[in-house]
Formats: structure tokens, C-alpha cells, sequence
């Protein structure tokens, strides 16, 4: 009986630690929500259930990483509070440990969810622009969004800042890529160019240096496609 509640009570140290790394380091979350809708767009673009727990294992390997990061971090800390050569290198190593797992997990997501992803874009885009636009209340939605986008950035300009200001003006910019543009890889980065520019923006880096990274990601990520996309053109 003790060692069945030593169990019970390992695995409930186990899941609270989880749950706390979770409250407590803003990577971890971010993580988080990026393998969410990972995993969301993977459903959408219906693709088979080995593909899924493919994406599923690579967000697990982050996560587990992310642990272990701040499991080193916290072993450190607790040894000592001055600076020591040793002590950086042990984070530095956690740290680059996450980074390495971090960049593969994103090349293989995107490997996997590209053809699919532009596929389903794709057949939006028709379906919008054959049998959606074209009608009365069509159009009279589109306007209406488009109004109510235009009275959010008047209120953002007045009431907060320039940072909210950007950030629906990247909505509107992205919403015509997303509706109007013939090409599917253009409509994918209208769909996700708001979710990174806000990523970028709350790092608080400047909105012109966030853009100039944006474009040399935008740049890798429009040659990867194109080196990807090439077979089924």
C-alpha cells in the first residue's frame, strides 16, 4: 500500500510540476499555444493519423526539453547565486538543447503541413472567391468587416498606442493577401503574419527591427515552399 501511494504521489509531483513550469516560464506557454494550433491546422488540413502523431511527438520532444531547461535552471540557481563561467554553461547548453529541438520540430511541421495546407487555402480561395463574393451578401459582409476593422483601428489609434495600431493594420494587409491573392503560399502568410508580427512585437523589439527579422523568415520560408511546392507544380 505505501508504495502504491509513493506512485500516486510521484505522479502528482510530476503533473505539478508540469503545470508549474507552465505558469512560470513564458517559453514554455508559448510553446504551448504554437503546438496547439500546430495541432489544430493539422485537423483542418486533414492530414492521416501517422502525420498527426508525428507533429504530436516533435511538440512533446520541445516540451519535454523545456522541462529539463528548467529543471538545469533551477538546479543552478539553487547551487549558487553568483555568476560562474560553469553555471552559464550549463543554461547556455539547456538552452541551445531547446533551440536545436525547437527549429526541427518547425521544418518538420512545415514539411508536413505544406502541400496539404496549400491544398485546402487553395480550395478556400475558390470557394470564397466563385460562390461567396460574387453574391449581394457577399459583399455586403466583406464591407462590414471591413468597416468594423477600420472603426477597431480608429479606436486603437485613440485610446492605446502605436503597438495596437500596427497590429490591425497587419490584420487588413493580411486579410487581402488571404482573400484576394491567387497564390496559396501568399494566402497562408496573410493567414499567419498577424500571429508572428504579435509574437515579434510582445518579445518588445522595435516594430521596424520585428519587420526586417519577419522578412528574412518570410524570405527562408518563400524558398523552402518553392523548393517543396516545385514537384507538384
Amino acid at each position: 500500500m505505501d508504495e502504491w501511494k509513493r506512485l500516486v504521489c510521484s505522479f502528482r509531483n510530476a503533473y505539478e510540476g508540469i503545470i508549474r513550469t507552465f505558469k512560470e516560464e513564458k517559453n514554455m506557454r508559448i510553446h504551448g499555444w504554437m503546438g496547439l494550433l500546430v495541432l489544430l491546422v493539422s485537423l483542418w488540413a486533414e492530414l492521416s493519423w501517422t502525420q498527426i502523431l508525428i507533429l504530436l511527438f516533435i511538440i512533446l520532444s520541445v516540451f519535454v526539453l523545456e522541462l529539463i531547461n528548467t529543471a538545469i535552471e533551477a538546479t543552478v540557481d539553487l547551487t549558487t547565486q553568483d555568476f560562474h563561467p560553469l553555471a552559464k554553461k550549463a543554461k547556455d547548453a539547456g538552452a541551445g538543447a531547446v533551440l536545436l529541438a525547437a527549429l526541427f520540430s518547425v521544418l518538420i511541421a512545415f514539411t508536413i503541413l505544406s502541400h496539404p495546407l496549400i491544398l485546402k487555402v487553395s480550395q478556400f480561395h475558390f470557394f470564397l472567391y466563385t460562390n461567396i463574393l460574387p453574391t449581394a451578401w457577399g459583399k455586403s459582409a466583406f464591407l462590414l468587416i471591413f468597416l468594423f476593422l477600420f472603426y477597431l483601428l480608429y479606436r486603437l489609434r485613440i485610446w492605446k498606442g502605436k503597438k495596437e495600431t500596427y497590429l490591425v493594420l497587419i490584420f487588413l494587409v493580411s486579410t487581402l493577401l488571404f482573400i484576394f491573392s491567387g497564390l496559396p503560399f501568399f494566402q497562408a502568410a496573410g493567414f499567419f503574419l498577424p500571429i508572428v508580427v504579435n509574437i515579434f512585437m510582445r518579445r518588445g523589439k522595435p516594430f521596424v527591427y520585428a519587420w526586417l527579422e519577419l522578412l528574412v523568415i518570410f524570405l527562408a520560408l518563400n524558398l523552402l515552399a518553392f523548393l517543396i511546392i516545385r514537384p507538384y507544380m
